[in-house]
């Protein structure tokens, strides 16, 4: 992982390698790679996959011994050779339905609306989730998981 250091801006680097640290204990023969990468300007685009065996925790799931395959998108924004932006997405649900997780939506503040209008807000669809820049942290307050 010492190559994210050359490759990535310092806060960058580091929130990679606790990222994949995390993924490594729960699929420790994690493997992936770029299967597509288009670059334009400072920007590169790339789609992803990984596989791996769900061998510890992830999510609160225990572990399953499930192989699993995930895929995604990213895109990174390049300064001087470095990494100072990414942008991930994936498909988180399928991810979890992959180790035997049900996943369902559950009230938040955020998706709630205004208590004077008499309208709801469509909910937010689980279908992908987005790891937000600068953070491998998965942004989503709506959403629960269990195994079955």
């Amino acid at each position: 992982m010492d190559a994210l250091d050359e490759l990535m801006a310092p806060d960058i680097a580091q929130e990679f390698k606790e990222g994949i640290a995390e993924v490594r204990r729960a699929f420790p023969d994690y493997q992936g790679t770029n299967e597509i990468q288009i670059a334009e300007g400072d920007m590169v685009a790339n789609h992803f996959v990984f596989y791996g065996t769900h061998r510890d925790e992830f999510m609160g799931i225990a572990p399953t011994g499930r192989e699993v395959r995930f895929t995604g998108l990213s895109i990174d924004r390049i300064v001087d050779g470095k990494i100072v932006d990414n942008w991930i997405e994936g498909d988180l649900e399928d991810l979890l339905r992959q180790i035997g997780a049900v996943v369902w939506a559950a009230p938040s503040e955020e998706a709630s609306p205004p208590k004077t209008r008499t309208t709801r807000r469509p909910s937010r669809g689980l279908a992908s989730w987005l790891i937000h820049p600068r953070s491998w942290k998965m942004r989503s307050t709506n959403f629960r998981c269990t195994a079955f």
